[in-house]
């Protein structure tokens, strides 16, 4: 079994697109072992089903990072509800000694974050289809220098400014591999036929130096639009935006910050599953 950290990550069909700035990351397998047990302490232990499995974190550049593989593909380019799964993109991810190809890897999980000082990113957890093919991407490439910065972009509730010092947007999609006893080629058997997805849970953490004034104790929860605007630094600037509609509010916290005494709020924020709460773009 092989494994190692992301050095890179190269998507497209040739998979010489560079996906961007690669913050941290690993790849691997596992070959989920059964241990079988008989009486007299004998026993063997065999491989179970098996999966390719990544997780990356990207800084994004361009339209390239992923953005449009987060969500369901029911209507539009970049996600619809209720049903359908997370669209499969070709990837290969890798180090100086090894990697790995595959055509079908889907978002079985994705975290957006946006905060003051700092640029988008994107924490992926990804799962693969099939069996991947192992070896080095030896292509060179250049990465455009053009992050989404922090102080072009703004993060707004229901359409008004908040003091929102921070913004963690966290789509989860259930995705699990499925096995079957399919005939299938030597040294491939033990490998997943595909993916199925679970209730799509969708949930924005703020934190806030104003009082956000939710009222939790209604009888019904209250509803929020939240909307992250994000800006590349590009000469002819990309806008990612992410429109999360009516969005609940469900735990509201706030506390003093130690050295300053200013009073910050936290607030999370849950999307109904499968209502086409959450829209994202770029353009």
């Amino acid at each position: 079994m092989a494994n190692g950290a992301v050095q890179y990550a190269f998507t497209g069909n040739t998979y010489t697109t560079p996906v961007g700035y690669i913050v941290g990351g690993e790849w691997g397998d596992n070959a989920n072992p059964i241990t079988i047990e008989g009486i007299g302490g004998a026993g063997v232990i065999v491989g179970g089903p098996t999966q390719a499995e990544c997780s990356l974190e990207v800084a994004p550049v361009d339209a390239n990072g992923l953005l449009d593989k987060i969500l369901r593909t029911t209507a539009g380019t970049y996600g619809g509800y209720p049903a359908g799964e997370p669209p499969a993109f070709k990837l290969h991810v890798g180090d100086d000694a090894d990697g790995l190809y595959l055509a079908t890897w889907q978002v079985a999980s994705a975290g957006i974050n946006f905060a003051v000082g700092d640029v988008l990113k994107v924490s992926y957890k990804l799962i693969g289809t099939g069996k991947p093919t192992r070896g080095l991407n030896a292509n060179t490439y250049t990465i455009a220098q053009t992050p989404f910065i922090w102080h072009d972009g703004s993060v707004q509730i229901d359409s008004a400014n908040a003091e929102v010092i921070s913004c963690d947007l966290s789509v989860e999609n259930g995705l699990k591999a499925y096995h079957t006893l399919n005939t299938k080629i030597e040294n491939s058997r033990r490998w997943n036929d595909g993916c199925d997805s679970g209730s799509e849970i969708i949930t924005c953490n703020l934190t806030l130096r104003e009082n956000p004034g939710h009222e939790l104790d209604e009888d019904e929860l209250e509803e929020a639009d939240i909307v992250l605007t994000a800006v590349n630094t590009a000469e002819s600037p990309l806008t990612a935006t992410f429109t999360l509609s009516n969005a609940k509010p469900t735990v509201q916290n706030t506390r003093l910050v130690p050295a300053s005494s200013q009073r910050e709020w936290t607030v999370t924020y849950n999307a109904d599953p499968n209502e086409g709460a959450l829209v994202i773009t770029v353009a």
